[in-house]
């Protein structure tokens, strides 16, 4: 089977993490092609990509209109052939040109179906990677999905005893983009813990980098945390892999969220975790099964349950929830499973006899898409357009072909 992923960017997130290992596992079977248009790409996510996925990138800067990158995305996959196009945004689909074979959407986070429009009817099979990003699609736009859960690398986090060093370590591992993840919740959080006196021996560690880390430095300065917290950025997986058993608490305060890897990442390590309580992360600890809760925005909150659990932390319960929530983690989220999910859904899909695949037979008329879009398109030469195509189809595929990301 040929399998082509597409993706805008490369970089550091959760997707990007998730689509390199499934990459990684299809490739044992299958031939597995990442086509990544923007220019946009983290060597630490690159490099862990098994070497026998090709992986080719268009090198489009972000916003450009020109139609070179989705002229040469049109004659990759038309030369590669692929069996299943699965992307990984729903407008990855509108630069393609003519009948598709049979393409699935993966859609990754909450509020993301709120950007669905009509290009969304050309996709033969829609997956959400929780309950919660599934609900969202129905709620929004109506759209019905199935659910195939994220997974990580199991058995690449290394658990070994902490080492008692008096101090009560908290890692939060998220992009740093604070309106989504949280990171001045957990920030305002820690400094009510140290108003009240009990935060001398607690230090918390930021890994990750993006937009927001000029406005949390300048917050831990103002809140004087300097001594307390450090912003580590971006750290190589397998490094990730390995430190992560030496936290004793994982936070993930994120305003939104679809799942939530680094929150299985720290079950795996036996590390406690005190997720928002909302969509992915109370999915993954199962309402407080595996995990403590606390309500999103509510720094307040967040601050008790990280101090209930400081106090708890050697008691034979927290023992036990560490345990649980390992062996629920490993049951639940390996990334074999995803992986195996996926290749039992496009077999599906492919073995389909009869009846209309919605991805390869529909045509949405360009002028609605632009309206959606609400861009105008590139003109193209009459020569550019497959021959025999009437005259509407020929504008359309010219609106599909000049669709900025």
């Amino acid at each position: 089977m040929k399998i082509v992923h597409l993706m805008w960017t490369f970089g550091v997130g959760g997707a990007e993490e998730m689509l390199a290992d499934i990459a990684n596992e299809q490739c044992r079977t299958e031939q597995v092609w990442i086509i990544i248009l923007n220019d946009e790409i983290d060597d630490f996510t690159r490099t862990s990509v098994d070497p026998s996925v090709k992986v080719l990138c268009l090198r489009r800067k972000p916003g450009s209109r020109s139609i070179w990158p989705f002229a040469r995305l049109n004659w990759l996959v038309r030369r590669i052939g692929p069996d299943i196009i699965h992307a990984h945004s729903c407008s990855l689909v509108k630069p393609l040109l003519g009948r598709l074979p049979a393409t699935v959407l993966t859609v990754h986070a909450t509020r993301e179906a709120a950007t669905f429009d009509r290009s969304i009817r050309r996709f033969t099979r829609i997956f959400a990677i929780s309950k919660g990003v599934a609900d969202d699609c129905m709620k929004t736009k109506g759209v019905p999905s199935r659910i195939v859960m994220n997974g990580i690398r199991c058995g690449d986090v290394r658990i070994r005893p902490r080492a008692n060093d008096g101090y009560f370590r908290i890692v939060q591992i998220a992009r740093l983009a604070h309106p989504c993840k949280g990171q001045d919740v957990l920030l305002r959080a820690i400094a009510r813990i140290r108003a009240q006196g009990a935060g001398e021996r607690l230090s918390l560690d930021l890994i990750g980098d993006g937009e927001s880390r000029l406005y949390l430095e300048n917050m831990v300065r103002d809140l004087e945390l300097e001594d307390m917290v450090t912003l580590r950025g971006n750290i190589p997986r397998a490094q990730l892999y390995e430190e992560l058993c030496d936290y004793d608490l994982l936070v993930q305060p994120s305003r939104f969220e679809g799942f939530g890897l680094a929150v299985v990442e720290a079950m795996v390590a036996r590390v406690p975790v005190l997720v928002s309580d909302l969509e992915g992360p109370r999915e993954i600890i199962e309402g407080g099964l595996f995990g403590l809760l606390f309500r999103p925005e509510e720094d307040a909150e967040c601050a008790r349950q990280i101090q209930y659990i400081l106090k708890t932390k050697d008691s034979a319960a927290m023992m036990e929830l560490k345990s649980a929530a390992r062996e629920h983690a490993l049951e639940k989220f390996d990334i074999k499973r995803t992986a195996s999910r996926y290749l039992e859904e496009y077999r599906e899909i492919l073995s389909m006899k009869g009846g209309t695949r919605r991805g390869s037979h529909l045509h949405v008329p360009a002028e609605q898409l632009l309206r959606d879009a609400g861009s105008q398109p590139d003109r193209v030469r009459p020569s550019q357009a497959r021959k025999g195509e009437s005259a509407e189809r020929k504008r359309g595929h010219r609106d599909l072909f000049s669709q900025p990301k």
